[in-house]
């Protein structure tokens, strides 16, 4: 169904419209779930393109963006793209929900997984555990995210 509202969004409203960029995010949110990592990269590329061109009154949400990118890069093994991408979405999402988020949270787990790719383990380490002590503060230590941070300490 996204992909018969993306044909009709871009046939009445163009390649460069909010709701394009919107439509190619759940799209590409859709495609990650589904570990779908190349159309997921194509529609992220495309979404990034778009929203360059907007004012901020057309705001779409880059730091999704970014941390979707960091994803897909993640299991396409760029590690380095990874790194970079999620550390955007890390310093939007700080801005957006506060450095003591979840959303934070997220990325946090996520960076501590493309660092240790890289080997960088002290960056990983000190990813991993912010991620738990924020998870654990916010969401309590029996929840699955905190469980989630501990598993990923332990690899």
């Amino acid at each position: 169904l996204l992909e018969e509202a993306l044909r009709i969004q871009k046939a009445k409203m163009g390649l460069k419209d909010a709701c394009v960029a919107h439509t190619l995010l759940r799209m590409a949110e859709v495609n990650v779930f589904k570990k779908k990592f190349d159309a997921s990269l194509v529609a992220l590329e495309q979404v990034l393109f778009i929203s360059s061109s907007f004012d901020e009154n057309q705001a779409i949400d880059i730091s999704l963006c970014h941390y979707l990118l960091g994803i897909t890069y993640i299991a396409k093994e760029n590690h380095e793209k990874a790194v970079a991408s999620l550390l955007l979405s890390l310093e939007m999402r700080k801005v957006q929900f506060g450095p003591n988020s979840v959303e934070c949270a997220a990325v946090q787990d996520k960076l501590g997984k493309a660092y240790g790719k890289l080997r960088e383990f002290d960056k990983a380490l000190e990813s991993l555990v912010e991620a738990l002590r924020i998870r654990k503060i916010e969401l309590g230590n029996d929840s699955i995210d905190y469980a989630h941070s501990v598993f990923n300490l332990s690899e």
